[in-house]
């Protein structure tokens, strides 16, 4: 879906023109193909959608007082939209995207907007113990915050690449312990098989506040070669 960005002459615009249809969203005005497509929906398209219904259902459960402190906290989530224009989240995609945060590390309660919480840098984190019986590990880690490690395919030294690609191995609760010390390998080979004697694997930490929902992508994030 494209988004559009209107001039002085042309400063609104609604409906179909031939096979395009036009609209005003929160992000600005936009414009799509216009009819259903035709391709099958895939297992995760099916996941997602089954999760934006049972958000939606449990924000209407919600009380008025509960939504309103989501609307409220809309000037403090600005993002930039496709066309470079400042927007803001409403309240109702604050809640979503909080939620499916906290959903995502087994949370069930209702999420926190604000106020929002600091995440603090993670030191020393690295991958150590390839092959075998590979670790990520970090000297420090705050409470009530789960950290999730992603990494690419261990590829040759000699081949490089961006940061893509990454793939969720598995996570850490700092409930368990002060110091993060996520186990590698036993997940890697689960999802793609024995490591290769050498190579290089670039990897990622994602944190999400427990309680909150509230998120940071790439908190630490680097490469290891062995």
């Amino acid at each position: 879906m494209a988004l559009i960005k209107l001039g002085g002459v042309v400063t609104q615009i609604s409906g179909k023109i031939g096979g395009q249809t036009f609209g005003t969203s929160a992000s600005g005005a936009y414009m799509k193909n216009s009819g259903t497509p035709r391709k099958s929906l895939t297992l995760s398209q099916r996941s997602k959608m089954s999760a934006m219904a049972t958000t939606a259902q449990s924000w209407r459960a919600l009380t008025q007082e509960q939504r309103d402190t989501f609307n409220a906290a809309s000037p403090d989530y600005p993002y930039l939209n496709r066309v470079g224009e400042t927007k803001f989240y409403s309240g109702y995609a604050i809640y979503t995207q909080l939620r499916n945060n906290a959903l995502n590390v087994s949370f069930s309660g209702v999420p926190i907007p604000l106020p929002k919480f600091t995440f603090t840098p993670l030191s020393g984190g690295a991958i150590v113990g390839l092959p075998g019986l590979g670790h990520f590990v970090a000297g420090s880690a705050q409470t009530g915050v789960i950290y999730q490690l992603f990494t690419t395919r261990i590829s040759s030294n000699g081949i490089s690449f961006p940061y893509k690609n990454h793939f969720f191995i598995s996570q850490f609760n700092t409930s368990v312990a002060p110091t993060l010390d996520i186990e590698f390998s036993s997940n890697y080979q689960d999802r793609f098989g024995n490591e290769p004697t050498s190579g290089k694997v670039y990897w990622r930490i994602d944190a999400v506040h427990q309680s909150t929902g509230q998120s940071f992508k790439g908190l630490a994030s680097g490469v290891a070669s062995y």
